[in-house]
């Protein structure tokens, strides 16, 4: 799309795209917190409802874009208006409440699930719909106006596609979703916690009639905190709340800056530091990592986190993350090891397996880190009150980590490759060293958090 613009040179069009991307991500910054914050007063279904409408509409003007201005406000408009994750992964946290960890932990796999096969069916109607009377002249070239329309505004089919879908969700949505902050609203009673056992008994007995409170202590709890004021922001973000999102947010940070760096360091000859990999294998090798983290988060990850429980599962992927992060800068170090199975010099076979051994190890940690994290923080939020916006304040880190960590990885890349004072086995690792001692720094952090904090649900309900 940047280069249908016609506004910049060849070398300049990633960094423009980029800009797109990015402007989503720093617009979902500065949304996350009101949005979550929302949420906590009205519910939590008409914001899920007032985002997707939103992403409607943002899609389907994207899909109008015919200059870089254009697509970048829509962007923009999509990122402010939209916050339905932190505010999904609420409602997960109150339907699983009551559930063991395994099980929260497999409502927030498929979460996380959802999410993925998203991205790849966005990504494949995006590559196939783009462009469609100049790709399928036999079906989209004789339609008169739609052939004339879809010429000038070449994206548009992906996006109306993508805001159709996103509009049937909305109509599923108002149908059938259920509001989940329902069931945690406080009693509309004059009861008061000196109230006598007469009062609060025929109050237990109404309330179990209409909304199933079935225990004595739940009736006292929840007027105690119904007269409780509302918490300020210092008092919502506990150091608890904080330690978590903070090591959410960076464990992002550095899963994302290997992202950015892997696909880079691979392409690039082996006489500048990368291991000359050609697009096709690189595609194959990110597509293996992408299968390991949809099959490990579908079957394996709730099974482990019955065996190790939560908060351990998650320090075991911050140590496997920086285990690995140190191997990973070292596999072109393989290319001098033959191969039994060839008599060509400097064969990818050994490399190769060095790739998929690291890169498995590197989705398995990703997608503990990353799913135990979210688990951990809506289970050390102490007031129900404030889960939404508490959500939304993670994200809201998430986001800025998102936007700053493609350019900490480029830039750092970059200048040591440039460094040519510098010998090139060193220089070539430097990048892939930083991102193992910050890994090393955020694992030491992650073991000071105290489990009584973490594995069990805290919030009052």
């Amino acid at each position: 799309m940047i280069r249908d613009f016609k506004m910049t040179d060849e070398m300049y069009i990633g960094y423009y795209a980029s800009l797109i991307t990015s402007a989503f991500a720093v617009s979902q910054f500065i949304s996350g917190m009101p949005w979550g914050s929302l949420s906590d007063r009205i519910g939590r279904k008409p914001v899920v409802l007032m985002g997707l409408a939103s992403t409607s509409i943002g899609i389907l003007l994207f899909g109008l874009s015919k200059s870089f201005a254009w697509a970048l406000a829509t962007k923009i408009f999509s990122g402010l208006f939209n916050s339905n994750i932190s505010v999904l992964k609420s409602m997960i946290a109150e339907i699983t409440k009551n559930h063991s960890a395994a099980q929260q932990t497999r409502a927030f796999s498929l979460l996380q699930v959802t999410f993925g096969l998203g991205s790849v069916v966005g990504a494949t109607l995006g590559g196939y719909l783009s462009k469609p009377v100049s790709r399928y002249p036999g079906l989209f070239g004789n339609l008169g106006f739609v052939t004339e329309f879809l010429l000038e505004f070449p994206y548009f089919l992906p996006c109306f596609i993508a805001t159709s879908l996103s509009a049937l969700c909305w109509g599923l949505g108002l149908l059938l979703m259920k509001e989940t902050l329902q069931q945690q609203k406080y009693l509309v009673s004059t009861i008061t916690p000196d109230s006598s056992e007469e009062q609060l008994l025929l109050a237990t007995s109404s309330q179990n009639e209409t909304h199933q409170y079935n225990t004595f202590n739940t009736i006292v709890e929840e007027e105690r905190i119904k007269g409780e004021e509302k918490l300020s922001i210092r008092q919502a973000l506990t150091p608890s709340v904080l330690a978590i999102s903070i090591l959410y947010a960076v464990s992002a940070f550095q899963m994302l800056y290997f992202d950015e760096l892997l696909p880079t360091w691979s392409a690039t000859p082996k006489d500048l530091g990368g291991l000359e990999f050609e697009s096709g294998e690189i595609g194959a090798i990110l597509s293996y990592a992408g299968f390991v983290m949809l099959f490990f988060q579908v079957f394996l990850l709730h099974r482990m986190t019955a065996i190790f429980g939560l908060l351990n599962l998650f320090q075991m992927a911050l140590l496997s993350s920086t285990f690995v992060f140190f191997a990973q800068g070292l596999c072109r170090f393989l290319y001098q090891i033959p191969d039994p199975t060839s008599v060509e010099p400097n064969s990818k076979f050994w490399v190769l397996l060095g790739l998929v051994v690291c890169l498995t190890v590197k989705s398995l940690a990703q997608t503990i880190s990353i799913t135990t994290a979210v688990i951990l923080l809506n289970n050390c939020v102490e007031r129900h009150d404030t889960l939404g916006f508490i959500n939304g304040f993670s994200q809201c880190c998430n986001a800025a980590m998102r936007t700053l960590s493609p350019t900490v990885a480029g830039y750092i890349w970059s200048r040591s490759i440039a460094s040519t004072w510098i010998p090139l086995d060193i220089r070539a690792y430097i990048s892939w060293g930083v991102l193992g001692v910050f890994s090393a720094l955020i694992f030491f952090a992650g073991m000071q958090l105290n489990p009584s904090n973490y594995n069990k649900p805290r919030h009052k309900s």
